[in-house]
């Protein structure tokens, strides 16, 4: 009897993980086919449009920025948008605090009697 009630719950579980299994192969082929049409709505728009693909153009600046880094070519280079040229000096000056320019707000002193 042992071995009747052992098959049956062998063959239930080889089954259930058949058809676990095929589940899991349909729903990774839908998920391809998802991912493909995607890629091909991308492409289709960038040849409709006549621009590159935004994740392409991403992955090219960042190839670019990392080949600067390498070849050490980021010292004479400026970031994005700013208009500072890096000359080389350093230039010291001395600290001192202003108390009384016209060009600041008056601070209103309280008056104490």
């Amino acid at each position: 009897m042992q071995f009747l009630i052992n098959s049956i719950a062998l063959i239930a579980q080889t089954l259930l993980r058949l058809v676990l299994f095929a589940m899991a192969a349909i729903f990774a082929l839908v998920l391809m086919c998802f991912a493909l049409l995607g890629l091909v709505f991308v492409f289709i728009k960038a040849v409709v449009t006549g621009r590159k693909p935004e994740l392409l153009t991403t992955f090219i600046r960042f190839r670019q920025a990392s080949q600067q880094f390498k070849r050490g070519d980021m010292r004479n280079q400026h970031s994005m948008g700013d208009d500072f040229t890096a000359t080389g000096t350093v230039i010291d000056v001395q600290a001192f605090e202003v108390h009384d320019d016209p060009a600041l707000p008056h601070k209103q002193e309280s008056e104490s009697p």
